[in-house]
């Protein structure tokens, strides 16, 4: 049974256990490993990415590493808002700003453009990172924990399979839908 969310009523838990649904708690980790593989694109093409906007191998180390460094910093205030709002709405949210930044990185037209869309993409990241591990942590208990959060650290593995190769920073289409992929599930969970 399908139940709206709020800071500490479960989300679709099955009534019987008392707890997530295997189908909701794989649902969770792909949102995750979509978001991972949507912040790690970039590493395929840094070569194209530093050639198009003249950017030094410095500069186009921090394209890259830019969503990461804002996870990191990120995370403990997602945290809170996590606490304060909820998990489902601040993954819902993270989902929505990290695919306006993708949409932002394929219209980026300078280098300050892609720096600042590829921070909107790690703060959407954060949202997601943050919000899915509480999410699982609430509504599961014992082993369906243990696995469920053994299933989580496989997320940077996992990932590197959306990794499609790319001649050029204009062919990243296909993110966008993969971000639209990604909403669409949440939404019918």
């Amino acid at each position: 049974m399908l139940q709206e969310a709020t800071v500490n009523q479960p989300v679709s838990l099955n009534e019987a256990q008392g707890q997530a649904s295997w189908g909701a708690i794989i649902l969770i980790y792909a949102i995750g490993v979509l978001g991972a593989a949507s912040i790690s694109q970039a590493i395929p093409v840094a070569g194209d990415i530093t050639r198009s906007f003249d950017l030094s191998p410095d500069q186009g180390g921090w394209i890259i590493s830019i969503p990461s460094a804002v996870v990191e910093l990120g995370a403990i205030f997602t945290g809170w808002l996590v606490d304060r709002f909820g998990d489902k709405p601040i993954l819902v949210i993270g989902c929505a700003i990290l695919t306006l930044g993708d949409i932002g990185v394929t219209m980026a037209d300078s280098p300050a453009a892609l720096y600042a869309m590829r921070i909107v993409e790690g703060v959407g990241y954060a949202g997601i990172a943050v919000a899915a591990v509480a999410m699982i942590t609430r509504t599961t208990k014992g082993r369906r924990r243990t696995s469920a959060l053994t299933l989580w650290s496989r997320l940077q593995a996992d990932h590197g399979v959306f990794r499609l190769p790319k001649r050029n920073r204009f062919e990243h289409v296909w993110r966008l839908v993969v971000d639209n992929l990604q909403q669409v599930a949440f939404w019918t969970y």
